[in-house]
């Protein structure tokens, strides 16, 4: 979710490969605004079930703009009935940056510190903070995110989104522009990078000595995938790609294996 509309990239935006598991999207967070979303979820009323708010800022602002669209988004959700979390999208690799670039994701990172002072500023206490982290992160990426993360109320780190990592045995072919591979993979493409991200945030937030959750989402598409990620310290799962192959029985899988903790 953004601040501000934005009618996102022209179509063809996502590819699907069935055969593989593997989806690659360039749709570059199409959306009605945070204030639309806002008055379309208060008609829902009482319904009891709680929400995370995945947000970023709308593509294009930068600095000062950047943060009043964040702020924007969090003063227009924070009072929706049952929004519980608000997870902030840094590692989104389907938006241009301030100048033009195909990938805000370093970008976003330098800003790092500030977005969460202001996320941390205007959330309500009893909503959670999240951050959502990149596959392709390295392991100084890793320390470099934590380093920041310590010193705010965060409750966690969702690992990962979508990669620009377009293995051809998942994605045989890439979505461009002049010529130029763009999207993020996500379903099995992602999974072997999502899991050594999460290893990594696990084994960093040990040695650091942060109290922090995981939460594990990219190609999760089966209970011996979910305890994988649980074995590594996941103690949440997201399902996204997974779910649009194999519909509501993935989650019925999910829910009726017993995991071990």
């Amino acid at each position: 979710m953004t601040g501000d509309h934005w009618q996102g990239n022209p179509r063809p935006s996502i590819v699907r490969f069935p055969e593989t598991g593997s989806m690659a999207n360039w749709e570059g967070l199409p959306g009605d605004g945070a204030e639309a979303v806002a008055r379309r979820l208060e008609k829902y009323g009482n319904h009891g079930v709680p929400m995370t708010v995945n947000f970023m800022a709308t593509p294009g602002k930068q600095k000062d703009e950047l943060l009043r669209d964040l702020e924007k988004t969090i003063l227009a959700l924070r009072r929706v009935p049952y929004v519980d979390r608000f997870e902030l999208n840094i590692s989104c690799p389907n938006t241009h940056d301030s100048r033009g670039k195909i990938d805000a994701r370093e970008e976003n990172l330098r800003m790092l510190e500030s977005m969460l002072e202001l996320v941390e500023t205007h959330a309500f206490l009893g909503q959670e903070i999240y951050l959502k982290v990149s596959p392709d992160s390295t392991e100084e990426d890793v320390k470099d995110t934590l380093d920041v993360v310590k010193n705010y109320r965060i409750k966690g780190v969702t690992a990962t989104n979508t990669t620009t990592n377009h293995r051809r045995e998942y994605i045989p072919i890439s979505l461009t522009i002049d010529g130029k591979q763009v999207g993020g993979a996500s379903g099995n493409a992602v999974y072997e990078d999502s899991l050594r991200v999460q290893k990594l945030y696990q084994t960093w937030i040990k040695k650091l000595g942060l109290n922090l959750k995981i939460d594990a989402v990219g190609g999760v598409d089966s209970p011996e995938r979910a305890q994988e990620r649980i074995n590594h310290g996941a103690s949440g799962i997201q399902i996204y790609t997974p779910f649009v192959f194999k519909g509501p029985k993935l989650l019925r899988e999910l829910r009726s294996h017993s995991y071990k903790i």
